[in-house]
Order: structure tokens, then C-alpha cells, then sequence
């Protein structure tokens, strides 16, 4: 069930809140860091298409679970002392 018709049929606002909250942040870093947002499109897209790949290696739902933790951690690491290019200079 998509998460619209489950809001629906089950009220649940904080559900709804949270997606909001999710699409605004998306929208938020592919405005302050398009580059960032184009290069993770293209390794989704890719990841996709070597997914559906019939010769594709399967993983244990553990170990995905584990690289995308990984990933993760490193992305976030990757540009935390990073300005906004936006942003104004105060001083």
C-alpha cells in the first residue's frame, strides 16, 4: 500500500508528518547540494539496474542492511565541515 492511501485509511498524522518532513528534506539537499543529489540519483539508478540484473549476487537482508549503514556513515562524514554554498558570510 503507498503511503497516501495508507494516511487515508488509517488517519495516522504523525505517518503523514513524517513523509512531509522526508520530502522536504530531499527537496532541501537537492537545492544546497545538486551535485551530491545528481551523483546519488546515478548510483540508485545504477544499483537498480544491476538489481533486476538476472546474474546479480544476492545478499543476506543482514549484510545490505550492514553496507547501507556503512555507505551511510561515510556519506555523512563526507561533507559535514562542508558550507551550504548558499549560505552568507557572517563576520
Amino acid at each position: 500500500m503507498r503511503i497516501r492511501e495508507h494516511v487515508i485509511a488509517t488517519n495516522d498524522m504523525r505517518l503523514f508528518g513524517l513523509h512531509l518532513l522526508g520530502q522536504a528534506s530531499l527537496r532541501m539537499e537537492q537545492a544546497l547540494w545538486p551535485e551530491e543529489y545528481e551523483r546519488m540519483t546515478r548510483e540508485v539508478e545504477e544499483a537498480l539496474r544491476e538489481a533486476d540484473d538476472p546474474n546479480a549476487k544476492s545478499y543476506t537482508h543482514e549484510k545490505s542492511c550492514r553496507r547501507c549503514r556503512n555507505e551511510s556513515t561515510k556519506h555523512e562524514t563526507s561533507h559535514v565541515d562542508r558550507p551550504c554554498p548558499n549560505s552568507l558570510e557572517l563576520g
